[in-house]
């Protein structure tokens, strides 16, 4: 009931091309997005999952660092338009191969692939749907070639939350758009990639009713889509500060999508503006438990643990954090000031 997708690896014959590199990472991240619309499978996050990337990890030492059953493995090669993709499903526990499947096809059925792709996982895990077909597995894309690349480009930038990458990423996203005017996903993709810019820099504030129309669109195109809920719920409650509204449109995006480590992030984030610290933790240990090799998700449940929970826990994530990232400044930073950072349980109305 649980499984890890690993980055696929790149083989094109110009490996070292940027494209093709996100293409990769991106079906990946795609097909983990697919398969969390499973309520019944526990998928592991990105961060955790793509921190293997390029290392020679046996298959049983990450399932069980990643606390997976399953793993899926494969690699990409890229012939002009044409694609070639190689996907194996491995049993964490005894290392040995459960399904396989080799496909090929154009670039324009880059979407269509990944479906099949994870209609055909899920049918090897023998895992209830609870969808009449394969197609109810992914919901908002394109099928516009062109337009799909550009997304899943963008997302892959949009991950690293560098000002360079998320530049570039708006302009993909809105590309995206343009291409293809009926693609959910990527409306969803560039509010987030506007929301990430405007917690950066504050030169791109004069684009949040942007972000916040694209996530309205992205809703109405796909109300199915659990990525447009939680576009629209993050960005209601921190720029039009409607709290109460944004925690109840994330927490729809949860209940349809129980693995999605950062729509759990941002409700944490949310439960703790109102002041209800208990349950950002809960929030945020959901999030500990999907994406557990994450520095960025331990360092956040780290502070809160500090200040509203179990002091000597949130010291011992933010060592783990200093030892994996010695020049982090912010793990450093709250390194040195943890002992005032614990707040007794009396005067957390008043700190709220």
């Amino acid at each position: 009931d649980s499984i890890a997708v690993l980055p696929f690896v790149n083989l094109s014959s110009d490996s070292g091309n940027e494209d093709n590199e996100y293409l990769g990472d991106g079906l990946a991240e795609e097909l983990l997005n697919v398969l969390g619309n499973v309520s019944a499978l526990k998928v592991a996050a990105r961060t955790s999952a793509f921190s293997f990337k390029g290392r020679d990890v046996d298959i049983r030492s990450i399932g069980e660092q990643l606390g997976v059953v399953s793993v899926l493995e494969g690699s990409v090669r890229r012939d002009g338009n044409q694609l070639r993709v190689s996907a194996q499903l491995v049993d964490a526990g005894t290392g040995f191969s459960i399904w396989r499947g080799n496909y090929e096809r154009p670039m324009v059925d880059l979407y269509a692939l990944q479906n099949e792709i994870a209609s055909e996982i899920v049918n090897a895990l023998a895992v209830e749907l609870g969808a009449s077909n394969a197609d109810q597995l992914s919901v908002g894309g394109s099928e516009n070639g062109e337009a799909y690349e550009l997304y899943v480009r963008a997302r892959q930038r949009w991950a690293t939350r560098n000002m360079d990458e998320l530049g570039a990423a708006l302009n993909e996203m809105r590309a995206a758009t343009e291409l293809d005017p009926g693609f959910a996903l990527a409306w969803s993709g560039l509010s987030d990639v506007i929301n990430a810019l405007v917690w950066r820099s504050p030169e791109y504030l004069s684009l949040v009713p942007e972000a916040k129309s694209a996530a309205l669109r992205a809703l109405a195109l796909s109300p199915e889509s659990p990525e447009a809920w939680a576009s629209l719920g993050i960005i209601t409650a921190e720029s039009d500060l409607q709290w109460g509204v944004g925690l109840m449109l994330l927490e729809h995006a949860v209940s349809m999508r129980p693995s999605y480590a950062q729509a759990h992030l941002w409700q944490a984030d949310i439960l703790r503006y109102l002041g209800k610290f208990d349950e950002a933790l809960q929030s945020l240990a959901i999030v500990y438990q999907l994406d557990p090799l994450s520095n960025f998700f331990k360092l956040n449940f780290a502070y809160q643990l500090i200040r509203f929970g179990d002091p000597v826990e949130g010291e011992k994530m933010l060592r783990e954090v200093v030892a994996a990232l010695p020049d982090h400044t912010n793990a450093l930073a709250g390194l040195a000031f943890y002992p005032l950072m614990a707040i007794p349980q009396d005067e957390r109305a008043e700190f709220a």
